[in-house]
């Protein structure tokens, strides 16, 4: 796929496709390092963020706070509306520094295409779990998935136990649960629920 130049992405999404910890993006935003628009009441980010983000751990420790900045720039300056395979190679300090961020590019076209599968498998109808996001055509919750492999459930035992699944779907379920995660307190799994207690104290089965 293609870099496209004119989308934005959540925190969560741009974290999920640099590699760099929601935590560390948000205090990027704001220490205005990064810029980012407001949209619903959230922050997001751009092509030349998610740039900037990826290279900032490779290349941009190197350089002094004004190089990173000029890095940052110059990634902003050669941005556009349309598509792009390739930015260019980006000379900082009269060509003392040259970056090129072909391979981190490659990267994020990895990544991004991952979003893109979790966004088009999975589904949310009220009808079905009451709205929880599902992976389409069938009725397996991508947040419980996601709980099972935190508690340590590997891959082969998650398709096992849901045979519906196939590697991409499962795949795309732990993205999305990644880049979509839940507001407030979250659900307990039925295996979590706490047994229910008589007047005397005694657990009720």
């Amino acid at each position: 796929m293609n870099i496209r130049r004119g989308v934005t992405f959540s925190v969560a999404e741009a974290a999920f496709a640099t590699g760099v910890g929601v935590k560390t993006i948000q205090q990027a935003i704001d220490r205005r390092e990064i810029v980012a628009i407001r949209s619903r009441g959230a922050r997001r980010v751009g092509m030349p963020e998610l740039l900037y983000l990826s290279l900032r751990q490779s290349t941009a420790p190197a350089l002094s706070r004004p190089g990173r900045a000029a890095l940052y720039k110059a990634l902003r300056e050669s941005s556009s509306d349309t598509e792009t395979s390739q930015p260019p190679d980006i000379n900082l300090a009269s060509g003392v520094v040259r970056i090129t961020p072909s391979l981190i590019v490659e990267r994020l076209r990895v990544k991004l295409a991952a979003l893109e599968r979790s966004t088009t498998l999975v589904t949310t109808d009220p009808d079905i779990r009451g709205g929880d996001p599902v992976l389409r055509g069938t009725r397996v919750p991508v947040y419980t998935l996601s709980a099972m492999k935190r508690q340590g459930a590997s891959d082969a035992e998650l398709l096992e136990d849901f045979p519906s699944l196939t590697t991409e779907s499962l795949d795309a379920a732990l993205t999305y649960a990644a880049t979509h995660p839940r507001r407030g307190r979250p659900k307990r799994a039925p295996w979590q629920r706490a047994p229910k207690r008589s007047g005397n104290g005694t657990r009720r089965r």
